[in-house]
């Protein structure tokens, strides 16, 4: 649980200092006042990455160099300043590798209302939900994400500028072979572990007698023997055009694709179903403290399915929570009151 919060010429916000003292809490008031602002402190606090922006250098106040942002849990105090372009980390004031940071530090869940892309938008989404929930788990997965990465940024550097016949075009190509397959081993196993916590919160929050199946959609069945077979149509397309990085997967609600014919509340119960299943699989690895982060997403549900996923938290996860209000039923919580860009 996390019990503090620190942060210093993050986003909107000069300094900020809050106590929490509950495994439930809201910030609240209306929109533009840094509401988000903090619950993507605490994510960049605990998994040093933001949902929020693609490049780390956005989460600065405006003319600032450098931000910093700390959380006391029961594992520690976990502090990260970021200056010059890089993260300075340490745990219990004592200077730490980014490696031991992570293993130690709170896992996040980030629930927003884009999370309706997860079951209508593109690849990419849903992509990077398995990849967020595979780095979280594995130290391996993360660095194999990474690197394979790098390798296929750098093959398709060869084949853009038409030099694949380069020596390192095979060095690349197998980097990608060796990864890819590792990525898309996991992310099957990923899948194949999320489904029973699926249907659980999923039955939790509609109450319904819908079935639904969610499976993975590789790009390749044999990744290093494809490859080989299509150089020709990377060449002509100056890009590689399988692999992990254009795999995905689909859900489906009573045999049928739920981007296509489900109604927008069946799309949202079962995005939000994804994400909480997303934190009972964290939370069933061992040390792994989770943290529900949930902004704004109360607006779109009716009062029902609001008490629902209240109610589908797991009491043993700490919740913070944003929303313009919490006028719709008795909540047990620890509630600050945004107003004018301050904490009042």
């Amino acid at each position: 649980m996390i019990t503090s919060l620190r942060l210093i010429d993050f986003r909107c916000f000069e300094a900020v200092a809050l106590d929490l003292e509950h495994r439930c809490v809201f910030f609240t008031g209306a929109n533009a006042q840094g509401k988000t602002s903090l619950l993507e402190a605490i994510a960049v606090a605990s998994r040093l990455g933001s949902p929020r922006a693609s490049r780390q250098s956005q989460i600065v106040r405006e003319g600032k160099d450098g931000s910093g942002v700390a959380i006391q849990t029961e594992q520690g105090l976990f502090k990260a300043v970021y200056q010059d372009r890089k993260f300075e980390l340490s745990q219990d004031g004592a200077p730490c590798k980014k490696k031991d940071y992570l293993e130690n530090s709170p896992r996040i869940v980030w629930m927003e209302n884009r999370d309706l892309e997860l079951i209508r938008g593109t690849g990419e989404r849903r992509r990077r939900f398995l990849d967020t929930i595979g780095a979280q788990m594995s130290p391996l997965y993360a660095r194999s994400l990474r690197d394979y990465t790098k390798a296929l940024r750098s093959r398709n550097a060869l084949l853009k500028d038409g030099r694949s016949h380069d020596g390192n075009f095979q060095a690349f190509t197998e980097l990608v072979v060796r990864h890819g397959e590792f990525l898309i081993t996991t992310r099957q196993k990923i899948i194949h572990d999320l489904l029973p916590y699926i249907e659980e919160s999923h039955h939790t929050i509609a109450a319904s007698k819908e079935t639904f199946s969610i499976s993975y959609r590789p790009s390749s069945l044999n990744l290093a023997q494809d490859l080989e077979e299509r150089v020709e149509r990377d060449r002509l397309m100056k890009q590689t055009l399988i692999g992990a990085h254009r795999d995905d997967f689909s859900v489906l609600v009573d045999n049928r694709v739920a981007s296509d014919f489900a109604s927008e509340g069946q799309q949202r119960t079962l995005a939000i179903a994804l994400r909480l299943a997303q934190g009972r699989l964290l939370e069933s690895q061992p040390h792994s403290e989770v943290v529900y982060l949930v902004d704004d997403v109360f607006g779109e549900l009716d009062e029902q399915r609001r008490q629902a996923l209240m109610q589908a938290f797991p009491k043993t996860a700490q919740t913070i929570l944003t929303t313009t209000q919490i006028h719709w039923g008795e909540v047990d919580a620890q509630v600050f009151e945004l107003k004018d860009g301050k904490i009042v």
